[in-house]
C-alpha cells in the first residue's frame, strides 16, 4: 500500500464507487465461513474493499491505455482523411 500509484482510500471507494464496495462484501460474506479468525474481520473487510478497488483502477488503466493505442494506430492509418 505504500506505493504511490496505487495507494487507495477506502473512504473514497465506499463513498463515490458503491459497485467497488458491493462487490468487496458480497466476497467477505461469501469467504467468511472459511476465515480462521472471525476478530479479524474489520482489516480483512478494509483489505478487500481496497483490493477490488485497486483492481477496477488498474482494469481503467488498462482500458485507457488500449484506447490510447487503437487511436494512435488509427492515426497512423491516416484518421479521417
Amino acid at each position: 500500500m505504500e506505493d504511490g500509484a496505487d495507494n487507495v482510500s477506502a473512504d473514497w471507494f465506499t463513498t463515490r464507487r458503491p459497485a467497488t464496495w458491493e462487490h468487496a462484501f458480497l466476497s467477505l460474506y461469501r469467504d467468511m465461513p472459511g476465515l480462521r479468525d472471525h476478530d479479524q474481520l474489520l482489516p480483512y473487510r478494509r483489505a478487500a474493499v481496497i483490493n477490488r478497488a485497486r483492481s477496477v483502477l488498474r482494469a481503467h488503466r488498462r482500458a485507457a491505455q488500449a484506447a490510447k493505442i487503437k487511436l494512435a494506430a488509427w492515426q497512423a492509418r491516416g484518421g479521417l482523411r
